[in-house]
């Protein structure tokens, strides 16, 4: 068990958000992810204190307090991780409809029988250090560090990089 933390929780900031292009760009100078059917959002950590942000910026910790106790019981160093909230269908695919009938409910009302996922795939603050000079793939390995004992339900979203034209 990790020592206990302490420390401010990193503020909200919107995430980088994804460009429609016409093609997928071709090369090994790409990295790609999958794209959850979810609900993205960033989730503020600092020990004990943990805050779910949309990325409007809506706080919606209080949604998602299942999750919440999840990365409190890790124990995390102050730091800011973008991902996606992810609900599963009954043929154990990631479902939106399914995300939604549980947002519909309100506030506090989740449950861990909800099930939600969270796929993280990006570290934007760790330690009070801003991460955006970093590149795309140095984040993902610090990410991968900070949650490497991290069990279910949070998740390293995977990656390839280049082959862009054989994952889509």
């Amino acid at each position: 068990k990790r020592k206990a933390r302490s420390g401010a929780l990193p503020a909200y900031r919107p995430p980088q958000l994804a460009t429609l292009v016409d093609s997928v760009p071709a090369g090994n100078g790409w990295l790609h992810e999958i794209k959850f059917d979810g609900y993205r959002a960033l989730v503020a950590a600092a020990g004990q204190k943990v805050a779910v942000y949309t990325r409007n910026g809506k706080d919606w910790t209080d949604k998602f307090a299942p999750l919440v106790a999840q990365f409190q019981a890790l124990n995390l160093p102050p730091c800011l991780i973008d991902g996606e909230i992810v609900a599963y269908g009954s043929d154990g695919n990631p479902d939106f409809s399914s995300l939604q009938n549980v947002l519909k409910r309100g506030h506090g009302s989740q449950t861990d029988k909800d099930a939600l996922s969270f796929h993280a795939f990006d570290l934007l603050e760790l330690d009070g250090e801003e991460l955006a000079g970093l590149t795309n793939i140095e984040r993902k390995e610090r990410l991968e560090a900070l949650l490497a004992t991290a069990p279910p339900p949070i998740h390293l979203a995977d990656h390839v990089i280049g082959a862009g034209e054989k994952l889509l």
